[in-house]
């Protein structure tokens, strides 16, 4: 690796078929990701973007 980056942790998730509401049953098995990084982490990750 020739740069230094940004760390963060990367969980991909998808919720429960009891944690879903009958109005909300098109949310079933969509996947969505939760990114778990330092507020340092998060100015540097915006700094290697521009």
């Amino acid at each position: 690796m020739d740069r230094f980056g940004y760390l963060s942790v990367h969980y991909i998730a998808e919720l429960k078929d009891d944690a879903i509401i009958p109005e909300h049953k098109k949310l079933k098995k969509l996947k969505f990701e939760i990114q778990v990084r330092t507020l340092l982490q998060h100015a540097w990750s915006e700094v290697e973007h521009d």
